[in-house]
């Protein structure tokens, strides 16, 4: 897969993102009070709504960049490739290849040193937002409600992740260029790898966690709709990791092509093309999950233009949480799902449904005026505590999924 296929893709998942924010919440978490506030849905749809044009913007450079500067013929001598002559050498076995960018011409070099800078930074961006939801579940796993997320210590690590990212990345490419600029595009990527391993073993730290919370959370079969969600991290979370993992692995081979030399893969053309497949699979993996995350399924928020949820789909669900909780399901049980609400008529729901959240509020404790039931009270629940939990948290939980 060539930047062209990556760049047309991103522009579709950039398009269908949009899209996604107008059929959810009509932008509203884009707003400038959400952003002060640090919700968390605004600080990742933020992140991903400025990150994907620039990294769009690096992937068409790169395209044009490389139909300006020709194709060489090269071959490989035992130790490196070295360009060959085809019209003095006809006979000879050679292979095509990008022409290396210290043979380019200068205002192309000045191009594409700007676009590797853009690169880190969109590098930065990424793993800052990876971070944030990984700090998130963690406070949420070990918290379970007792504190509000910004401010946490978290939340402070991550805004330091994020700044030390965002200055080693470009650092490195200028300090490699200057020393060693054979090297400048690889040690980006070296440290870009790093990180991306630090963030999968944060992924499964937090996987372990959150299935412990599950089986606290599981004893109690009268809140579905937090099992639902709390399922939802889970699998979500199971999925980052299958993107980080093809990333970082990538990016690690891409990394020892050129710090060692003399590989067996590094005399190949297929090999660099097969890790930027899975390169590039990573990349849309993760940003597809990331805006999923940010903008779930219609069964947990409900989309704007639509009404209700069909028979058949609650029947899904219900049987879906049965399995989870290893429950027969009875003829009396309701699945409470948020039904999806017209914002701009705000239509009522009906007596039925009004009977139902009425009664999961109550068994939650929880105000009326909330539109979902937290993973922080469903814990405090299960283990017998029925107090409360405070306006801060239920603000930090329900940006997970509203804005």
């Amino acid at each position: 897969m060539t930047y062209t296929d990556r760049a047309i893709a991103e522009i579709w998942i950039w398009a269908w993102f949009i899209q996604r924010i107008w059929a959810t919440d009509r932008f509203e978490s884009l707003r400038l009070q959400h952003l002060k506030r640090l919700e968390l849905k605004s600080m990742i749809a933020c992140c991903i709504i400025i990150t994907l044009p620039l990294q769009i913007a690096y992937d068409i450079s790169v395209v044009i960049l490389r139909y300006k500067e020709p194709y060489i013929a090269v071959k490989f001598d035992g130790l490196d490739w070295k360009q060959i002559n085809v019209s003095s050498s006809p006979n000879e076995d050679y292979q095509v290849m990008d022409r290396p960018v210290d043979t380019w011409s200068n205002t192309n070099k000045r191009i594409w040193t700007a676009m590797q800078v853009l690169l880190c930074f969109c590098f930065s961006a990424q793993t800052g937002a990876l971070y944030l939801v990984q700090a998130f579940w963690s406070h949420l796993a070990s918290q379970w409600g007792n504190a509000p997320f910004v401010g946490s210590l978290e939340l402070k690590i991550y805004f330091v992740w994020v700044v030390l990212s965002a200055v080693t990345l470009p650092a490195s490419l200028l300090i490699s260029e200057h020393y060693r600029p054979t090297l400048s595009e690889t040690v980006p990527e070296f440290f870009f790898s790093i990180q991306l391993t630090v963030l999968f073993m944060i992924a499964l730290r937090n996987d372990r966690k959150m299935r412990r919370l599950f089986a606290v959370v599981r004893v109690n079969p009268t809140i579905r709709e937090t099992i639902f969600q709390l399922t939802y991290f889970i699998e979500m979370n199971k999925y980052l990791m299958l993107g980080i993992a093809a990333l970082c692995v990538s990016m690690i081979l891409f990394c020892l092509n050129m710090f060692i030399r003399g590989l067996r893969f590094t005399t190949m053309i297929f090999w660099p093309d097969l890790l930027m497949a899975i390169f590039n699979f990573g990349v849309f993996l993760l940003w597809v999950l990331m805006i999923m995350i940010i903008y779930p399924r219609y069964y947990i928020t409900g989309l704007v233009d639509n009404n209700t949820l069909s028979t058949r789909a609650l029947s899904r669900l219900s049987t879906s949480v049965d399995r989870k909780t290893r429950e027969k399901p009875s003829a009396n049980d309701r699945v409470t799902v948020k039904q999806p609400v017209d914002r701009n008529t705000r239509q009522q729901p009906s007596v039925n449904n009004q009977k139902s959240i009425d009664r999961t509020h109550q068994r939650c404790n929880f105000s009326p005026d909330s539109h979902l039931s937290t993973v922080a009270v469903a814990c405090r629940t299960s283990r017998g505590d029925r107090t409360s939990v405070n306006r801060a948290t239920r603000s930090d939980l329900r940006t997970v999924f509203e804005g």
